[in-house]
C-alpha cells in the first residue's frame, strides 16, 4: 500500500511540475513573431490565424523591464467581421490573452507592439488555440 501511495504521489507531484513548465511558455500555436533592440525598441508582430479559440501575446525582454504598447484583433465569420484593440502594460516576460470581437471566427488578423521602457532587447509573439 505504501508504494501505490508513494507513486501516486509522484505521478502528481511530476504531473504538477510538467504543467507548470507548459504554463511558463507561450500558449498555444505562435504565427507572429518579431524582435528589436537598442534605446526605447519598438517590436510589432502581425499574423493571421484561421478559426482561433484565443488569441495571445507574449512580451519578454532583456534585461526584463517594463513595457507598454497596444494590440488589434479583426476577425471575420460568414459575411460579417468585427475588432477589438486594447494597450499592453506590464514588467516582462508577460502574456496577455487578446480579445476576440466573436465567438466562433473562421479567421483573424492581429498585431501588437511593445516599447522598451528602458534599452535593450524585446520580442513580441503572437499564438492562438484551436
Amino acid at each position: 500500500m505504501r508504494k501505490a501511495t508513494a507513486a501516486l504521489l509522484c505521478v502528481a507531484v511530476c504531473g504538477f511540475a510538467i504543467t507548470g513548465v507548459a504554463l511558463a511558455g507561450l500558449p498555444g500555436k505562435k504565427f507572429a513573431q518579431e524582435t528589436a533592440s537598442g534605446d526605447y525598441a519598438i517590436a510589432t508582430a502581425a499574423g493571421n490565424v484561421d478559426d482561433p479559440v484565443r488569441i495571445y501575446v507574449r512580451v519578454k525582454s532583456r534585461p526584463s523591464q517594463s513595457v507598454s504598447g497596444a494590440w488589434t484583433v479583426v476577425c471575420s465569420r460568414g459575411f460579417g467581421s468585427g475588432s477589438k484593440s486594447g494597450e499592453i502594460h506590464g514588467t516582462t516576460p508577460l502574456t496577455r490573452t487578446l480579445k476576440l470581437p466573436m465567438g466562433n471566427p473562421d479567421s483573424c488578423t492581429a498585431s501588437a507592439n511593445a516599447q522598451l521602457g528602458d534599452g535593450g532587447f524585446v520580442k513580441v509573439q503572437l499564438s492562438a488555440t484551436h
